[in-house]
């Protein structure tokens, strides 16, 4: 979960009756912020407020033809802009990481924790606070300053040196959700705050 993890397959799971690890669940009504979580003894990762069937910190993987029934979404897609753990120096973006193939997934009965949530949310943020750099914060909401993706065919972290280089219009990247389906949720069958995303023969009902 420091969000390097890349070229792997996941295929094929179920992910049925996800429940948040504690009472503790993020949720805004039906407001588009939600005040940010942070790391504590009894929320060591404070992601777990939105326990979702699939949690994919790095989307440069193969994530093909998973159920997820339940959970705060059905695939949590939160943005790193930098990695977590014992990785957590390297110069290295995880949010601006390419799809290597998201395709023929489905997620249904989930979404009823937070009217923004979405089967697919690709929303939130991680990160290592300002003010201590060994404690996690995290922003289940729309988050403008550090919610965003800006997946680039040029890597700037090698490039320029710097993760958060411009991206400019002939590089510029999107990244691809191919032939999945939601249904029976009580919030978007997909969400996305964080920008650039591609998304090809998405099936939809109930939402």
């Amino acid at each position: 979960e420091d969000g390097i993890e890349e070229d792997n397959t996941i295929s094929f799971n179920l992910a049925a009756h996800i429940h948040p690890v504690s009472n503790i669940i993020a949720d805004a009504g039906g407001g588009q912020t939600i005040t940010p979580f942070s790391q504590s003894v009894d929320l060591i990762l404070p992601a777990d407020v939105t326990a979702s069937g699939f949690y994919l910190t790095n989307l440069a993987n193969f994530i093909i033809g998973n159920a997820a029934s339940g959970g705060w979404a059905g695939y949590a897609l939160p943005i790193l802009h930098t990695p977590l753990g014992p990785h957590k120096d390297l110069n290295f973006r995880p949010g601006n990481r390419l799809t290597k193939v998201f395709d023929g997934n489905t997620a249904h009965s989930t979404g009823w924790w937070w009217t923004h949530a979405g089967a697919i949310y690709s929303g939130g943020s991680l990160y290592f606070t300002d003010t201590d750099p060994t404690l996690l914060e995290y922003n289940a909401g729309r988050d403008q300053s550090k919610g965003s993706r800006s997946p680039c065919l040029v890597d700037k972290c090698v490039t320029a040196n710097n993760c958060g280089s411009y991206c400019y219009e002939g590089e510029r990247a999107w990244f691809k959700l191919t032939n999945n389906k939601v249904f029976l949720t009580a919030s978007p069958g997909l969400n996305s705050w964080s920008g650039r995303m591609e998304i090809i023969h998405f099936e939809t009902h109930d939402v």
